[in-house]
């Protein structure tokens, strides 16, 4: 649970990482000014509830964690809150904590470029809606997600297949033939970023997570795109985004409410 300084040459990129988190969510969106809280009842994981931005004044605080928790026991779904470069007021944490939250992982956020990368396109392959049964099993074995998590995914994905101009592609990576991994992409305005990596669990140690990072960069390199944004955890992806040369710009440490998981 790290409380970084960063310098204020990163604030731009703070902001592009802090978007990109409260960026196209599904469900319901409860949006206002230094505020968001996401809700997906239909998806009973705090993943997919919960608050992503907070930004309050000291007498605020107090009602708005008694409605937040009211809202998500109401509906039966764990839930979650970040705690960002952002939020405020800067005690949140041990506000979080003094309610009923419990510290649960820091989610580094990270800034890559696709020009410093080599042209590895091997073993990974974008998948359409003929494919995307390899991209849901890979990710489901990945995180270990619940069938309703998954099929909110398959309904996410049915929507982006649908869209006139594509925003998000996904992609697969393959262990002897099979559907090892799972990763997406989006693209913004001017940057593009890296989503939903997982491998399942029996192709780990093979380098198919790697091999996505790669096939990632060099699709947006062939596209003109440069500078790649990227939330990963600090205990297991972002070492090895950032020994692949992904630079840590920021911190978001999660926490969840009482006996809430995954």
């Amino acid at each position: 649970m790290s409380e970084p300084v960063p310098a204020p040459s990163h604030d731009r990129l703070i902001e592009r990482l802090e978007f990109v988190r409260c960026h196209a969510l599904l469900g319901d969106v409860e949006r206002s000014p230094g505020w968001v809280r996401m809700t997906m009842a239909k998806a009973p994981t705090h993943f997919r509830n919960g608050v992503l931005h907070a930004v309050l004044e000291d007498d605020q605080v107090d009602d708005r964690l008694c409605a937040t928790i009211a809202h998500y026991t109401a509906l039966g779904v764990p839930f979650r809150w970040d705690v960002g470069p952002s939020t405020r007021p800067r005690d949140m944490a041990e506000r979080l904590k003094a309610v009923g939250f419990r510290y649960f992982e820091t989610v580094e956020g990270l800034v890559g470029h696709a020009s410093r990368f080599d042209g590895a396109r091997h073993d990974v392959i974008e998948v359409g809606p003929e494919r995307i049964d390899d991209y849901l099993r890979a990710m489901q074995r990945g995180w270990n997600m619940p069938p309703a998590g998954t099929a909110r995914f398959r309904e996410e994905c049915e929507l982006e297949f649908a869209r006139p101009q594509r925003m998000t592609h996904y992609f697969v990576a393959r262990v002897d033939g099979e559907p090892a991994g799972a990763s997406a992409l989006a693209m913004h305005d001017g940057f593009a970023h890296f989503s939903g990596a997982s491998v399942d669990p029996k192709f780990r140690g093979r380098g198919a997570y790697r091999r996505m990072i790669e096939y990632r960069m060099a699709f947006l390199r062939e596209r003109g795109m440069d500078e790649v944004t990227n939330h990963c955890v600090a205990a297991t992806s972002a070492p090895i985004c950032k020994r692949l040369g992904f630079e840590r710009i920021c911190d978001f440490d999660v926490y969840v409410y009482g006996n809430a998981v995954a």
